[in-house]
């Protein structure tokens, strides 16, 4: 009797060891499954898969960045806060963790009533430059407070001279994001040659899509098309990127000019290279500048 009793136990204890690895097994697939979905920008989706994990796993920390970034991109900031919270405490020395917790706060005090913003500020720019002292090379929270100092008023801290303090750290790490920060500082002081000469700086340095469109919008707000259609083009012809085009045919579309060169641009995009919401644009645009 005691040998079966023993044996009911053992199988007991093996089947629920079982069922845990099989619910372990379920969540790192469904895990990865989230990670792709993120990756492919299918945010949605992603969050479905990681809602139910994290409500079971509440202290896997993978689970947890991931959902925060999840949130991020939908926009989601107070959710987003709750989640990189708790990842800052637990790694209060992690300057990503602390750049996101900071730049998360920023948003949901950006939607808040000024009152509450204030209140919030503080946080927002302790997390932001705590990240910035954590890691000399971390590019995102010195883009994060650039932004910040260009957007606060200047009764509260906003300055030209603080948004440059951090264009310049910038500078020192990627010479294209420095170009691009100190003509975005440049551009919302309306400085417009000077944002000009640090955009194409940045074009010539990074050639890249950003680079374009950046110099591309600066020019729209000068009400100077025609460079605006050049640089595009200049853009289209060293990247290839499907975002340019797309560009070029809604100013085509805009301004009623090279539109013939709008359709060859939208001709050209694949449309195994983007998604379903991209291509129903593509197909829209086409039809108004054939017309």
């Amino acid at each position: 009797m005691l040998i079966i009793f023993i044996q009911k136990k053992l199988l007991l204890l093996l089947g629920t060891a079982l069922l845990f690895s099989v619910d372990l097994m379920v969540a790192q697939n469904n895990l990865e499954n989230a990670k792709e979905l993120y990756d492919a920008a299918q945010y949605e989706a992603a969050k479905d898969l990681l809602e139910p994990i994290r409500a079971k796993q509440e202290n896997d920390t993978a689970v947890q960045s991931l959902l925060g970034s999840v949130y991020a991109k939908l926009e989601l900031w107070e959710k987003a806060v709750d989640e990189v919270e708790v990842l800052v405490d637990k790694y209060p020395d992690n300057a990503e963790y602390n750049f996101r917790y900071g730049g998360a706060l920023g948003m949901v005090a950006k939607q808040a009533n000024k009152f509450t913003a204030l209140m919030m500020l503080d946080d927002v720019k302790f997390h932001l430059k705590k990240a910035t002292r954590l890691d000399k090379g971390h590019i995102n929270s010195r883009w994060a407070l650039v932004q910040l100092y260009v957007e606060l008023p200047s009764i509260i801290g906003g300055t030209k001279a603080n948004a440059m303090q951090y264009a310049d750290e910038l500078a020192d790490i990627s010479p294209v994001d420095g170009a691009l920060a100190r003509g975005f500082v440049e551009r919302a002081e309306e400085n417009y040659q000077a944002a000009e000469k640090y955009l194409k700086q940045a074009v010539d340095i990074g050639r890249s899509a950003t680079t374009y469109t950046k110099l591309t919008e600066l020019y729209l707000e000068m009400e100077l098309p025609e460079k605006a259609f050049a640089t595009l083009q200049e853009g289209i012809g060293q990247t290839k990127a499907t975002a340019l085009k797309i560009k070029f045919a809604e100013m085509a579309n805009k301004y009623n000019k090279n539109k013939a060169k709008a359709v060859a641009y939208l001709n050209d995009i694949s449309a195994k290279d983007i998604d379903a919401k991209l291509q129903n644009k593509v197909k829209k645009l086409l039809a108004r500048s054939r017309s």
